[in-house]
């Protein structure tokens, strides 16, 4: 009896005091509203996965490529970036035997290689040649396709010429550092170790391929504007009928008017050359703004 009386004296002071607080409850209200917004965003921010704002993923790289053109005698090597890294001379086909103008693709390195004459009839009494000074391929030889290559050479005085049946030689040790570099930019093994196995076992061969494909562009740029310079180059192949046209039409693809240029002086220059292996500074054939005249009448004695 005396906890059944206790436990109703309890409820109704707990009534009594809940009564209170909801009369004054509306005053609180703005102030509890205050406080929930702030706990309410706590809690949610702390469910919700953060946001990590990464540097942007950069963009995919290129195998290297290479590029020669087959007019100016000379090979353009490009790295991942697209960024020009080497160039090196050589020598492109005659006008009989002509270097193809294709796009080409190189897998394949063979160091040491041995020369195979091909089947064409320039080559019918000639014999397979080992590793060695005889070697047409000066040891080292980078295929391009079934016929064409690039190689090495036993004739140094040949690059800068067009003197090979078709394929691209370079001076051998140009040929080597060419190929080291692009073995190192690829996923085949590399090492210094590597290579210097290379080249102490030159009468053994080693054919590397190199897991990825190497583009190789083989073009004819009679004309090319680099660095504010103009070069002109040896129409090997007589592809170009109207030079003059030619070279005012590249200035003017390269935002050089016919208008801004000494034409008289550029053609001088140009006929002195033959219109072959020239360059011209840019700066050098502009046109001189014609005097102004005097805005004042000349003075007349009378």
């Amino acid at each position: 009896m005396v906890f059944g009386c206790s436990f109703i004296i309890i409820v109704r002071q707990t009534e009594s005091s809940v009564q209170k607080i909801l009369v004054h409850l509306p005053h609180w209200m703005p102030l509890l509203a205050l406080f929930c917004v702030p706990m309410w965003a706590w809690d949610v921010s702390a469910t919700t996965p953060e946001v990590v704002h990464t540097a942007e993923t950069p963009a995919t790289l290129q195998p290297p490529r290479i590029t020669v053109n087959i007019a100016a005698r000379r090979l353009y090597l490009y790295d991942e970036r697209a960024a020009l890294v080497k160039t090196y001379p050589v020598a492109v086909g005659t006008l009989r035997y002509r270097t193809p103008i294709r796009a080409q693709a190189l897998r394949t390195i063979v160091w040491n290689a041995w020369w195979m004459p091909p089947p064409s009839p320039w080559a019918q009494h000639d014999k397979p040649t080992p590793p060695g000074t005889h070697n047409p391929l000066g040891n080292i030889k980078m295929p391009l396709g079934a016929s064409l290559m690039l190689h090495g050479t036993n004739q140094p005085r040949s690059i800068g010429t067009a003197a090979s049946h078709g394929c691209i030689r370079l001076f051998t040790q140009d040929a080597w550092d060419l190929a080291r570099w692009l073995q190192s930019h690829s996923p085949a093994p590399h090492s210094d170790a590597l290579f210097q196995a290379y080249a102490r076992n030159r009468h053994q061969s080693f054919s590397v391929q190199l897991g990825t494909t190497i583009p190789v562009d083989l073009v004819y740029d009679y004309v090319e504007i680099r660095a504010d310079q103009l070069h002109v180059y040896h129409d090997i192949y007589a592809r170009i009928s109207n030079k003059w046209a030619h070279i005012m039409q590249t200035l003017a693809a390269h935002g050089y008017a016919a208008d801004s240029l000494d034409q008289a002086a550029l053609q001088k220059r140009l006929n002195d050359a033959k219109f072959r292996d020239v360059v011209i500074a840019l700066t050098e054939m502009r046109r001189q703004p014609p005097l102004q005249q005097s805005l004042a009448s000349p003075s007349v004695d009378k």
